[in-house]
């Protein structure tokens, strides 16, 4: 009974939390943007841009390995907990006891939204970092329910020795070196910010050159500024900080980009609309390209608004900056 009243409280909070978000998008006017954003981007991302197919041994293979490399000693105090869980009731309870006892506890369920958590993170065939994040909650629950099982079996003194061994755990696998470098940098002044890595193999990306040209033809009244981009697109808006103001939607132009290449025109007329939107709305008084983006997407009606409104105002290697006539 506990099992199903726990299953009720997980239903209840989703249908809480979507009854929410619903309420948001439809007061505010975006549900259809929403829609398109984070359920037809996504499907078609994990259907079209990853280059694999489904293979369930790979996709199994990767839990293994992606979850392990993602939360290492957090990962190590769960499993060394299940086989310590295992131990127990196979050492006290007979083999039909502990099917009746497993499959109608929390601890499955719990366990079923874990699984079911990882599955999904690698379904689109790709292992990125920021993916698990979305592994946190169920794993908590699920180490939750391991570690309130494991402690009522266990007598006062193996208890102890227990919890001040999953205490361990996870005290060493805390990252204290980047959570140092995240507080350096977020009070770092400009100048000192290239020397935190800002988790890139090559450090901080950005061209020094295009940030200080920017900054050197800085008009309060003209700030606006369109970044033709990815990464490179984020790290000069986070530099700029409010010396500029972005006019687009997007952070970058992963999807536009992406999306022309691979000739999906339903999801590239999309992104187009969106973005000549926002100009129209906020023409930017800079657009800088840093990707020979305009050189390669031809003929869009993107490409024929820069060359109708704007001229080359700095042609430097590794990016153009184009101005607006008036």
């Amino acid at each position: 009974m506990r099992a199903y009243n726990l299953l009720f409280l997980y239903v209840g909070f989703v249908l809480f939390l979507l009854a929410t978000i619903f309420t948001y998008l439809s007061v505010t006017n975006t549900l259809s943007e929403a829609i398109y954003i984070y359920v037809e981007k996504n499907i078609m991302y994990q259907s079209n841009i990853s280059g694999e197919q489904i293979d369930w041994f790979l996709v199994a293979k990767r839990i293994i390995s992606s979850f392990f490399h993602q939360f290492r000693y957090n990962s190590l105090a769960l499993v060394a907990s299940t086989l310590t869980l295992l131990f127990i009731f196979v050492k006290r309870l007979k083999l039909s006891k502990i099917s009746s006892y497993f499959f109608t506890s929390r601890l499955f369920l719990s366990a079923c939204l874990f699984f079911v958590s990882l599955f999904t993170i690698l379904f689109s065939k790709n292992n990125f970092g920021h993916y698990f994040i979305v592994a946190f909650f169920p794993m908590a629950i699920f180490f939750s329910e391991l570690y309130y099982c494991i402690s009522k079996e266990l007598s006062s003194k193996w208890k102890s020795f227990y919890s001040i061994g999953i205490f361990m755990c996870f005290l060493v696998g805390f990252n204290y070196n980047y959570l140092g470098k995240s507080i350096h940098l977020l009070i770092a002044k400009p100048i000192e910010r290239p020397k935190y890595k800002l988790g890139y193999p090559k450090g901080y990306q950005l061209d020094n050159h295009l940030a200080e040209w920017l900054n050197s033809h800085h008009i309060n009244s003209k700030n606006t500024i369109l970044y033709l981009g990815w990464f490179n697109a984020q790290m000069v808006y986070y530099e700029l900080g409010r010396s500029y103001d972005p006019v687009y939607r997007s952070a970058n132009f992963f999807w536009y980009r992406l999306t022309y290449e691979n000739k999906n025109w339903e999801f590239f007329n999309h992104e187009e609309a969106n973005l000549m939107e926002d100009l129209r709305k906020t023409p930017p008084f800079y657009i800088v390209d840093s990707e020979a983006l305009l050189s390669k997407i031809k003929n869009t009606e993107f490409t024929q608004y820069v060359d109708a409104n704007y001229f080359v105002a700095q042609n430097a290697p590794g990016f153009k900056i184009y101005q607006r006539k008036n």
